[in-house]
């Protein structure tokens, strides 16, 4: 039995986002690493953090940052080595929570960026909500 890093996801901000980003994780793991039986996956942990409205509206974004923040403490707690959040819109105060933790917190624009800058795509589309199309 391969050894993974354990994932730590705080989702809840557009739960259908989470779902996906739990089932890609599955997918990968099955297409790249002929994943079959429960322990061929990697150990994850999602904290499902469901914000109000302010990520669509960012009228408190310092309350968002603060929950973001102890969730954050909460999957490190828990020893997971990374942390992954599946919204575009919080991680526009990427840089305000992103050093609340010792372990990384994946930047999911920067991943997006670098996967189409390897792949060479020329064209892409984005899927999001006013507030991050417009930030």
């Amino acid at each position: 039995m391969k050894k993974y890093k354990k994932i730590g996801v705080i989702g809840g901000m557009g739960p259908e986002s989470t779902i996906i980003f739990y089932q890609e994780i599955v997918r990968v793991f099955q297409n790249k690493f002929n994943a079959k039986y429960d322990s061929d996956y990697p150990e994850m942990m999602i904290s499902n953090l469901p914000i109000p409205d302010v990520v669509e509206n960012l009228q408190n974004p310092n309350a968002i940052i603060e929950m973001i923040k102890e969730n954050s403490k909460k999957l490190e707690s828990a020893g997971m080595d990374f942390i992954a959040i599946p919204c575009n819109t919080v991680n526009l105060f990427y840089d305000m929570f992103s050093r609340s933790v010792s372990i990384p917190i994946l930047n999911i624009i920067e991943e997006t960026v670098k996967k189409v800058k390897s792949a060479g795509y020329k064209k892409v589309g984005l899927l999001a909500t006013e507030t991050t199309i417009k930030n």
